[in-house]
């Protein structure tokens, strides 16, 4: 059990962990490109850590919860004075494998296949290269969303 001079000393860390969601992003991007990477990398570091930390918690309080919960699935939720944990537990699922053959089970379970198969439909990994094919795409464009995607940010240690 952790001790309470421990537990108000961890309770202190985290109030201060606060305090930077408010005011570091004001201050950013009056800060010089040096320092906002140094800020970058210590709290990328910060948060691969405390990814740890979290994962040791949430794992902590979805075994408190499944003692708890009656159920196979559903919610339970754990309580401190000032916050709450929701805990989530999925009806259980079944994935149709990638292997799979599915000639194979629309020919074996006949009219029984709309039974357990939906068919899903989702555009290929290359669909942005075929679009060049077509000589008309707007119906296939007015389908399909495009996002672009957010640049990712990598921070290492060391000198270039």
């Amino acid at each position: 059990m952790i001790d309470s001079q421990s537990l108000s000393a961890l309770r202190a860390m985290l109030q201060v962990v606060k305090g930077l969601e408010h005011d570091l992003p004001k201050m950013v991007a009056q800060l010089p490109t040096e320092t906002q990477v140094e800020i970058g990398h210590v709290l990328s570091a910060l948060s691969k850590s405390s990814k740890k930390g979290l994962g040791a918690v949430k794992k902590s309080l979805r075994e408190n919860a499944r003692q708890r919960l009656t159920a196979q699935y559903g919610t339970e939720t754990l309580r401190s004075k000032s916050v709450r944990a929701i805990v989530h537990f999925p009806r259980p699922s079944v994935v149709l494998r990638k292997e799979a053959d599915i000639e194979a089970l629309r020919l074996t379970l006949g009219k029984m296949f709309p039974v357990f198969f939906e068919t899903v439909y989702v555009p290929t990994r290359d669909f942005r290269e075929h679009l060049e094919d077509l000589e008309d795409a707007g119906t296939l464009l007015d389908a399909v969303d495009m996002p672009e995607k957010t640049p990712r940010v990598k921070f290492e240690e060391g000198p270039e």
